[in-house]
């Protein structure tokens, strides 16, 4: 078998002193585009060579079995450096572009770094502003803290003092306690005094009160009185007139019977006609007279009835009525009156004394509003009153 001359003994062995002048790796170095190539580029290309080394050992292990000519094997070992070295130029634009944009890249990140540092720097002094700041307020709040406890220690010190003159008030008022206590009594005593005070002079107004609605009373109590006198005359009076009118009444009877008898027993002259004409005219008229003489005792009878009955009420509540009761004022004694009595008393004995005016004289009197009685009275006093006022009322009544 015959040996490569050119081969090398070992396969990993570098074959840098057994290359050919003239072939185009010797040449590939001293190119313009990989001289001016970095430090990564050289040692890629070199990289590159040994693997182009490795491969071009194992092609001439191959080819040891098979003859070739020698012009051959340089041949394509030229075209095969330059396909190689083709590639290599390809690829080797191709990592100028990612170095490119790698170096962008590194630009825009220093970019992004110096704004950072300047940011950082920024904040740093900010941090600084504000920790000088943390420190004067620190020792702003040392001093005052300070100042604080010295205000805490007098302040403890005037409690101190403060507790014990307590301590000493505590004592004093126990021994005190006593006074105190009497003081408090007196003050009750004079409360309770004032209230009795007021009391009595609630009382003493209320006595005032009464004894002028008593005074009220009697006044009307007298006023009553002469009232009942009046109505008893006015009565007498009727009862004559009745008895008159009665008498006139029976004698014009007499005489218009006188007539009918004489002017059955023989014929009368024009005159006595006129004269018995005449005498018919009166009794008619003196008939007339006697009834309303008669409705007006008839309501003076019930007038007297009805003041009889409020004398007897008035003695009855006198008697029933309880002596510590509140009186009633002179103003709602009146307005009481007015709204019982007068309405009815009152409107009667004028239209007694209206249709009675025109026939017989008569005394005609009428009640004042205060002349009825309150329904209730606040003392019994004024029972006696009425009995010493009207002895004989009641008889006069039923008389």
């Amino acid at each position: 078998m015959a040996v490569d001359p050119t081969a090398s003994p070992s396969p990993l062995a570098p074959q840098f002193d057994t290359r050919s002048p003239v072939s185009p790796l010797s040449l590939e170095p001293r190119s313009p585009v990989l001289e001016g190539a970095s430090q990564p580029e050289s040692e890629l290309i070199r990289q590159l060579r040994a693997d182009l080394g490795m491969s071009r050992i194992s092609d001439n292990q191959e080819g040891d079995e098979v003859t070739k000519e020698p012009a051959q094997i340089p041949e394509k070992e030229r075209q095969d450096l330059y396909q190689e070295m083709r590639d290599l130029r390809l690829q080797l634009q191709r990592e100028k572009l990612a170095v490119q944009r790698q170096r962008d890249q590194a630009d825009i990140a220093k970019e992004q770094s110096r704004a950072w540092v300047e940011s950082l720097q920024e904040k740093l002094r900010g941090l600084r502003e504000e920790k000088k700041s943390w420190v004067a307020e620190a020792v702003e709040l040392r001093s005052e803290v300070s100042e604080l406890k010295k205000a805490l220690d007098a302040q403890g010190k005037q409690l101190a003092q403060e507790s014990v003159r307590a301590f000493k008030l505590a004592a004093q008022r126990l021994e005190e306690s006593p006074k105190f206590e009497r003081v408090a009594n007196f003050e009750r005593r004079i409360d309770q005094l004032m209230a009795a005070q007021r009391l009595w002079a609630e009382d003493i107004r209320k006595l005032s009160d009464l004894q002028e609605f008593i005074d009220l009373k009697e006044n009307e109590f007298q006023r009553l009185s002469q009232v009942l006198r009046g109505r008893i005359h006015e009565i007498d009076l009727l009862s004559t007139a009745i008895r008159e009118n009665e008498g006139e009444t029976a004698v014009l009877k007499a005489k218009l019977a006188a007539a009918d008898r004489a002017l059955k027993s023989k014929a009368l002259s024009p005159i006595a006609l006129e004269y018995a004409a005449e005498v018919r005219a009166q009794m008619t008229a003196m008939e007339v007279q006697m009834k309303e003489l008669r409705e007006e005792n008839e309501e003076l009878s019930k007038q007297n009835d009805e003041q009889a009955e409020m004398i007897h009420e008035l003695r009855m509540q006198l008697d029933s009525a309880p002596s510590t009761s509140t009186p009633l004022s002179a103003s709602d004694s009146l307005r009481q009156s007015q709204s019982k009595g007068t309405s009815s008393v009152g409107s009667r004995s004028r239209r007694a004394s209206e249709d009675a005016g025109t026939h017989t004289p008569h005394l005609s009197l009428q009640l004042s509003p205060a002349a009825a009685v309150p329904p209730v009275l606040s003392t019994p006093l004024l029972s006696a009153v009425v009995a010493s006022a009207f002895p004989n009322s009641e008889d006069a009544v039923a008389d």
